[in-house]
């Protein structure tokens, strides 16, 4: 292919991208905390199975990590957005770890998180 469609793929690959990004950015933004945290806690519970009182405080936290995020989204450059939603996510593993036994932790760790991700964002998407 030649340098000039090329570049006009490319071109038209980061426009899609951009778009995609601001849609789903903006469906974040609109969807309440507290829907986004019962969904979250839901499928925590159902990789984890939680007991209630776990999943009353898993509630919680997500709840109000949704808070804080929702703020860094709203009042952030969109620069800085990644590296505080990193640390915010620092901040809730580090309550579900109290919150957690020792194997329920792990397995978050080492597959539910990312499964809970993935799901959160189809749902959204399709919300």
């Amino acid at each position: 292919m030649s340098l000039k469609k090329n570049t006009l793929i490319l071109c038209m690959l980061l426009i899609a991208t951009a778009s995609f990004s601001q849609a789903f950015i903006k469906k974040l933004k609109t969807t309440p905390a507290s829907e986004i945290a019962l969904k979250s806690t839901e499928l925590m519970n159902q990789k984890l199975d939680l007991s209630v009182e776990q999943n009353d405080l898993i509630y919680s936290i997500y709840e109000e990590n949704w808070i804080v995020k929702k703020e860094i989204l709203a009042n952030s450059s969109f620069f800085s957005i990644r590296g505080k939603m990193k640390d915010q996510n620092k901040i809730q593993n580090s309550a579900f770890r109290e919150v957690l036994t020792e194997k329920q932790y792990l397995l978050y760790e080492e597959r539910v998180f990312k499964e809970i991700k993935s799901s959160m964002k189809t749902w959204l998407e399709n919300n």
